[in-house]
């Protein structure tokens, strides 16, 4: 069975917003289905890899970025104590 991405996997794959990933789909730059049903409000896309594959030939610069840290992971920069910026113990 082959793999089937959704709005969100691929605008992390190519580490861009979800707005550019919809823009390619909804232009048919990106093919993709809609798995949503009759009555529903909001369309579900998804894209199988093999579509993706064919995008990537065709457009050329767009490649996968490699996967970024998530915000909830990001390392916590702080400031330095008092005591350091004035020489004190470290």
């Amino acid at each position: 069975m082959q793999k089937v991405f959704d709005v969100k996997a691929i605008a992390e794959r190519y580490a861009v917003a979800l707005s550019t990933a919809r823009q390619w789909i909804e232009s048919g730059e990106l093919p993709a289905t809609n798995v949503s049903g009759p009555k529903a409000k909001r369309c579900r896309w998804r894209c199988s890899e093999d579509d993706l594959q064919q995008f990537e030939k065709r457009r050329g610069s767009v490649q996968p970025v490699a996967a970024a840290a998530s915000r909830k992971n990001a390392r916590t920069v702080t400031r330095p104590s008092k005591d350091y910026l004035q020489g004190g113990a470290r």
